[in-house]
């Protein structure tokens, strides 16, 4: 699957940033991050992808961010 067709999804609670990817065969990758330690929804994020091993920026994401 070529990193062009995965979509980053996220839900991003008060302690915990789940993350996953989703491809055509459907969300793998699932990871818990802790919030508080990345600043920002970027840097876990981004900490996210580079675990995962990707090379080059994922396209689209969708977040659901509690409030």
């Amino acid at each position: 699957m070529s990193e062009q067709s995965l979509c980053l999804i996220a839900d991003i609670g008060g302690t915990n940033a789940r993350f996953a990817l989703v491809g055509s065969d459907g969300a793998f990758g699932e990871a818990v991050l802790h919030c508080a330690d990345y600043p920002s929804l970027q840097d876990a994020a981004r900490a996210y992808l580079t675990g995962c091993g990707l090379t080059a920026l994922v396209k689209r994401a969708a977040f659901a961010v509690a409030s």
